[in-house]
């Protein structure tokens, strides 16, 4: 279903697909409901379903980004790296189960609040715990609270990406199973 929560599309999100605003019809409720404990701002969506292709590309090219970057590392130590920030397309791969949100808050006028480090900003302060300003720490524990009492959990090594009823979801909780598989 179509999120139900502001959505933008936000110029360091490169999914062009059609389905990018989409999430679970769970998922579309949970995040009106991490949306109502964040007061005067708001949660926005930048990225949610990501077609399976969409997966790949962004696989190839985060691989071939990390061997370029280490050159002598096996190719297992490059996958292994690769899989810190971009999901193996195989499998299934928690945006391509419509079960994953990247996010970002927005002040009252709309803009960003700043979170520390950029949006799919691939350096050391990415991670939820990473060493960033009061400000920003304040924002990112209200951001990961909000999400958590919905019932979302964060991708440690990405502040802005939240999980609920895919495997990394089910394996965090430790639910039985993940609800749910992938979609196109």
């Amino acid at each position: 279903v179509a999120v139900s929560v502001s959505c933008v599309d936000h110029q360091r999100v490169r999914n062009d697909g059609p389905s990018k605003f989409k999430v679970r019809a769970d998922v579309a409720r949970r995040l009106e409901i991490a949306d109502s404990f964040l007061g005067p701002v708001s949660l926005v969506v930048v990225e949610g379903h990501r077609a399976t292709t969409v997966q790949e590309r962004f696989w190839n090219h985060r691989w071939a980004e990390v061997r370029l970057a280490h050159p002598d590392w096996s190719p297992v130590e490059v996958t292994a790296e690769t899989a810190r920030f971009v999901a193996p397309p195989d499998g299934h791969p928690p945006h391509s189960t419509g079960g994953a949100v990247d996010v970002i808050l927005t002040d009252v006028g709309g803009v960003e609040i700043d979170m520390g480090s950029a949006l799919n900003d691939p350096g050391p302060k990415m991670a939820m715990d990473a060493d960033v300003g009061a400000e920003a720490r304040e924002w990112r524990d209200r951001l990961s609270g909000a999400m958590s009492e919905a019932g979302f959990v964060n991708y440690p090594y990405e502040w802005w990406h939240f999980s609920y009823g895919d495997q990394y979801w089910a394996w965090r909780t430790q639910a039985p199973a993940a609800l749910y598989g992938r979609v196109g």
